[in-house]
């Protein structure tokens, strides 16, 4: 597959607003996610060039199973490329083909919630440890979205678990952004299989359902105003 987009997999140099974000994000979900019998997940990476840092947030959801979620917010930001590591996390996401084909893996120690809004709080739950091993493959061409690309793809491959090993083949979709990111709620609010995570002063949460991946963001609190993003201070 050919596109103009395909120079645009890599990394960008930032402008001069601290602000300034680029972010990954590879998910799939396969079609009885949401009402039994499936799973989904996603993986995805913030670089914050300004406070030489990224982000890391991974899900792993199963109707009837405690969501493992999976989030450190002070990665040392990589000197080039995706790959990431801090204390219990490893991560990389490596572009083999522009536009069309990309691994994502990790090995990190995940934790347990019956309850997904604990994933806003202070997250305590049962450490799981976590292992991705899966190949996106592009099923369609890229479509241009703000600040972006998004492009819908399939996903193969393995997770791993405690005593159990899941093998993936499920629909996917990924994007990446760049710039000035703003979240907002998504209109209208979907139910689903929920992964929130709190950022600073703002909740984010990724639903999966049978609309398929969306995302909301509102303050802490609740609130439907727009939020830009934490600053990217040190």
């Amino acid at each position: 597959m050919t596109d103009s987009r395909a120079a645009d997999e890599a990394r960008h140099p930032p402008s001069d607003d601290p602000q300034w974000t680029e972010t990954w994000c590879f998910e799939f979900g396969t079609s009885s996610a949401w009402d039994g019998g499936g799973i989904g997940g996603y993986a995805a990476v913030t670089l914050h060039p300004f406070a030489r840092r990224a982000w890391y947030w991974c899900a792993l959801l199963r109707t009837g199973q405690p969501l493992l979620h999976v989030v450190d917010l002070e990665v040392p930001l990589p000197r080039i490329g995706l790959e990431l590591r801090s204390e219990g996390l490893w991560a990389d996401h490596i572009c083999e083909e522009p536009l069309e084909q990309w691994t994502v893996a990790n090995e990190c120690m995940a934790v347990a919630l019956d309850d997904p809004d604990e994933a806003a709080n202070r997250a305590y739950g049962v450490q799981a440890p976590l292992a991705l091993d899966l190949e996106w493959y592009a099923s369609g061409p890229p479509i241009d979205v703000e600040l972006g690309y998004q492009q819908s793809g399939e996903v193969e491959g393995v997770i791993e678990l405690v005593g159990s090993r899941l093998e993936v083949s499920a629909p996917a979709r990924r994007w990446h952004r760049w710039g000035i990111e703003a979240w907002r709620w998504d209109e209208p609010r979907v139910e689903g299989l929920r992964a929130p995570v709190r950022v600073g002063d703002v909740v984010l949460e990724r639903v999966l359902s049978d609309r398929g991946w969306s995302q909301r963001a509102a303050p802490l609190g609740g609130g439907g105003a727009d939020t830009r993003s934490p600053p990217a201070t040190g």
